[in-house]
């Protein structure tokens, strides 16, 4: 589970900012039970957080960011001249060419992580990871970048427990563009700190969904992997009443691959008996619902970090909120981030203050993201009439409606 990230210099975001899990401690709401979870004996941490923002202000950047530390512990590049992937602020030239740079502070096993990346599209200039096992600093591995001799040299804690010739393999594996984590898992060597952090990367941070991802596909993979997912679905589905009583997975031919495929099928009833139809006769906020029924049932029996984009897609905002009650109050591991224009879940009974973050784009056309508890509004105050009016910010602002007879006003001329 993550504490807090940051990020600098990485797309839209120019200088650092900051997206935190850590609840506002001085804030009672009297949900904790559902919104809190706990990381540690003496540490808990939100389950969910929502970015706001109108279109092209920087929400998707931080879920981008979010799955770019990810996907670079993940992926191997097996030539040095591979590109890292990485993408600048680009409207700086000074910052264009700066290093970008990301903070991560997760736990595992209720211990507390930290990580750190600085690099370009070509080199990573220093990364180190180190944790607080008992409450006190201690370094896993630091990597540096030599300038002078265009090579990183790694120091390792004794606790990686790494012989001298599985220092110099891993050494000498951790090419300019790839991270230790990743040139660790093609590293003939073994170390359980190395592995207990790789795992945490590669099955609990997982890839984030995006509008074009198609989770229908993932939700049918899943039942026809887990035959007793298929109740949990059917559940699902009737809680947010599309009329629909079962789902099932039936047999079909793909005439042109000429191989056996599995089709979603629905269920409904009513005065008039029982009535079976394709997912294709469905709605597509009846079929979005059932691709996001995978995601549901990950978070609430794993222990995973999800984001989502644009959650809302095809959803009425009743069917948003219900989604998130089902979460908060079912899943007791799991952490999610979304981006959203449902400003109704605002000042919905669940919503803490420090869940949610509101983004904007600033006159050089960099993101900042401040988090709603920052504004100190008196809990009587709606958060979503706020917002409306503009006082929040992140709001866009068009000016007059005509397209043609504009003064440098933005007014309408007589």
């Amino acid at each position: 589970m993550i504490r807090d990230f940051s990020v600098e210099n990485f797309r839209s975001i120019k200088t650092k900012q900051s997206i935190s899990f850590e609840p506002n401690k001085k804030v009672n709401y009297g949900i904790e039970d559902y919104v809190l979870m706990d990381a540690s004996k003496n540490d808990k941490l939100l389950k969910f957080i929502v970015l706001y923002g109108y279109n092209a202000s920087g929400k998707s950047t931080v879920l981008d960011a979010i799955d770019f530390i990810r996907s670079i512990q993940l992926h191997f590049h097996v030539s040095k001249r591979e590109q890292t992937g990485f993408v600048p602020f680009l409207f700086d030239e000074g910052i264009k060419k700066s290093p970008g740079k990301f903070t991560l502070n997760f736990y595992i096993d209720k211990i507390l992580y930290h990580y750190y990346i600085s690099l370009d599209n070509n080199i990573i200039y220093k990364e180190e990871l180190s944790f607080k096992p008992e409450g006190r600093k201690a370094i896993i591995f630091e990597r540096h970048y030599d300038e002078h001799k265009k090579i990183s040299s790694l120091i390792f804690s004794p606790r990686c427990n790494f012989s001298m010739s599985g220092k110099l393999i891993l050494t000498g594996n951790t090419t300019n563009n790839n991270t230790v984590l990743s040139s660790y898992d093609r590293s003939n060597v073994n170390s359980e700190e190395f592995d207990k952090v790789y795992k945490y990367f590669n099955e609990n941070l997982v890839a984030g969904i995006k509008p074009a991802t198609n989770i229908i596909k993932r939700s049918l993979k899943h039942m026809e992997e887990d035959k007793e997912s298929q109740n949990f679905y059917s559940t699902l589905l009737k809680k947010a009443d599309f009329q629909i009583d079962d789902v099932d997975l039936l047999d079909g031919t793909n005439t042109k691959k000429r191989e056996e495929i599995k089709k979603i099928v629905f269920e409904h009833s009513n005065d008039y008996g029982k009535f079976t139809f394709s997912s294709s006769m469905e709605s597509n906020g009846t079929m979005r619902f059932f691709g996001l029924e995978s995601i549901m049932y990950q978070l609430v029996n794993r222990g995973i970090f999800m984001s989502i984009d644009e959650f809302d897609t095809s959803l009425h905002s009743a069917l948003v909120s219900e989604f998130i009650k089902i979460y908060l109050a079912n899943s007791t591991k799991s952490q999610l981030i979304i981006t959203t224009n449902d400003i109704s879940l605002m000042d919905k009974e669940y919503m803490r203050r420090d869940m949610m973050y509101l983004c904007e784009k600033q006159k050089d056309g960099s993101s900042t993201y401040r988090n709603v508890q920052q504004f100190k509004l008196h809990k009587r105050i709606l958060i979503e009439k706020r917002y409306r009016e503009g006082s929040l910010g992140a709001i866009p602002h068009y000016g007059s409606t005509s397209l043609s007879q504009l003064n440098e006003g933005g007014d309408l001329i007589d």
